[in-house]
């Protein structure tokens, strides 16, 4: 019952932030913003804060070498469910990155911010990085926790994002069932195993940001499952406490795509300067390809798409994690994924409004 209420509040919470959040994204770029620079609004997900941090200042430094142009960058972060919605609600975004290929689809598709075929547009179907999910563990594991099938014992409490509103908590249930159907081949089996799993989860958080921190700061669960890149993040900061698991039997690919949004900005349509958005835009998503952007990645934890770069940056126990995706436990396409899992009457809701 603690679970299905902390889903139906999140929905409230989220319904609520994303208004708080457009009204204060249209004051900041319309009210505060340098006339003399365009701004770009680069919407993401909650995990990839740092990242960008470092990425920004290396792209508008280039970009000015390159062509005089000064560029201010501002993010947007949060859960990539609830990222994908503000956009959707008007946000007036100019580069979208979220933390599932299926949220972006749902912008191309049913908002229309992007052609359907923007996988084609840049390197790697868009997608300058991956990440994979694993577990985050207390100092020496004290739980025993190797694999998926260790997280069910009776003892073990789970800290997860809510698969309602963020990227990571979705990945994660599709890495437990899928690493579950990997082993069984049986559809009943591996949602019985999620179903088991979530009940180990005494409060869905609504990010991965605020998974990470009910159990790093508050002290709170035996596990964390989240992206590999805020593992290893956590562990930098708090290495004497914390440690990487990487589930022996193998977790899933979670990539990282990456596009700009064509139609002009509310921004770029009062100052008719759409072009030059635009323009600045493409360059920036072109310029996550490149050596100097692909190393950041790699330093923040993720694997870049250049994978001559991993043996500098990659450690043997995340190089040799067995990966898979949902296109190896029998599922031909992300829709079908998406239909399944997440669907009005798919596995998710219904083991979070019924169980």
């Amino acid at each position: 019952m603690q679970i299905i209420g902390k889903w139906e509040w999140d929905r409230i919470a989220v319904m609520v932030g994303l208004a708080f959040l457009a009204w204060v994204w249209m004051l900041f770029r319309y009210e505060l913003k340098s006339p003399s620079e365009p701004v770009l609004l680069h919407v993401s997900f909650d995990a990839t804060r740092e990242l960008y941090q470092r990425l920004n200042p290396i792209f508008i430094e280039t970009y000015r070498q390159q062509t005089g142009q000064g560029v201010i960058i501002r993010q947007s972060h949060g859960g990539s469910a609830s990222q994908a919605r503000a956009l959707m609600d008007g946000i007036p975004g100019d580069v979208v990155s979220l933390g599932l290929i299926a949220d972006m689809d749902i912008l191309a598709k049913k908002a229309r911010l992007f052609p359907s075929d923007w996988q084609q547009r840049l390197p790697n179907h868009s997608c300058p990085a991956s990440s994979t999910i694993v577990f985050l563990v207390r100092k020496n594991n004290p739980k025993k926790v190797y694999d998926w099938s260790d997280l069910t014992k009776d003892s073990i409490e789970i800290i997860a994002a809510n698969p309602a509103t963020g990227g990571a908590g979705k990945l994660s249930m599709l890495a437990a069932w899928g690493a579950n159907w990997q082993q069984t081949h049986d559809r009943n089996q591996a949602d019985q195993f999620v179903r088991t799993l979530i009940k180990h989860v005494p409060v869905l958080d609504s990010s991965s940001r605020s998974a990470s921190i009910t159990f790093s700061q508050h002290a709170t669960g035996d596990v964390l499952i989240t992206w590999e890149n805020e593992a290893i993040q956590l562990v930098r900061e708090l290495k004497s406490e914390l440690e990487i698991v990487y589930p022996s039997s193998g977790s899933l690919v979670t990539d990282l795509p990456v596009t700009w949004i064509e139609h002009p900005s509310l921004e770029a349509k009062s100052s008719l300067d759409s072009t030059l958005h635009l323009t600045i835009a493409i360059a920036y998503t072109q310029f996550l390809f490149e050596e100097v952007a692909q190393r950041v990645f790699a330093e923040c934890g993720y694997r870049p798409y250049r994978k001559e770069l991993w043996p500098e940056y990659i450690s043997a126990a995340a190089n040799s994690l067995p990966l898979f995706r949902m296109s190896d436990c029998g599922f031909s396409t992300d829709s079908e994924v998406q239909d399944y899992f997440f669907s009005t009457n798919g596995l998710i809701e219904k083991i979070m409004t019924q169980d």
